[in-house]
């Protein structure tokens, strides 16, 4: 797990709610706190879709949905005249992503084994941190994958010209 301190909020919020740069994460979840406060859940919801329609996408219930589905949304909720008071947006890395990573790891865990690897983005008291995690199905000692990731955040980062300090 790694934590950061965006240096540069207007530029890393243009990227993150007006390009394409964050689409291909997966939405856990969006709050934000602003003249009122909203959630959105980025799960796919029972009865939304037929089944034929399900069966054909290959997504169950409660499969995470792309951010690119919410993306104009948190656009929307967040733009105005007043900066939310809060806000939190919870990205997951899609699984073909994850894959890649543990190809570049010399580690044991297998894919069925990680629950997850998070991108929290968090702004409180005019700061914007991203802290990112990881989660098992299993126990293991082994760190290889979480300094994958944090590393693939971190060059994703320098790509987007985004400036960040470590908390």
């Amino acid at each position: 797990m790694q934590a950061y301190v965006i240096k540069d909020v207007k530029n890393f919020m243009n990227q993150m709610l007006r390009t394409e740069a964050f689409d291909f994460f997966l939405l856990s979840e969006i709050t934000i706190q602003a003249k009122g406060s909203y959630v959105l859940d980025g799960h796919l919801e029972e009865g939304y879709y037929s089944r034929e329609e399900l069966d054909a996408s290959g997504q169950k219930v409660g499969d995470l949905l792309p951010y690119k589905e919410f993306r104009t949304m948190a656009f929307d909720l967040i733009k105005g005249q007043r900066t939310p008071t809060y806000f939190k947006f919870i990205f997951m890395a899609p699984e073909v992503l994850i894959e890649k990573l543990l190809e570049k790891t010399d580690n044991s865990i297998q894919q069925q084994d990680v629950l997850g690897l998070v991108c929290n983005v968090r702004f409180q008291n005019g700061e914007l941190q991203l802290i990112t995690g990881s989660s098992y199905r299993i126990f293991t000692t082994d760190k290889s994958l979480d300094q994958m990731w944090d590393s693939y955040i971190q060059s994703y980062l320098t790509k987007l010209d985004i400036q960040w300090d470590n908390i």
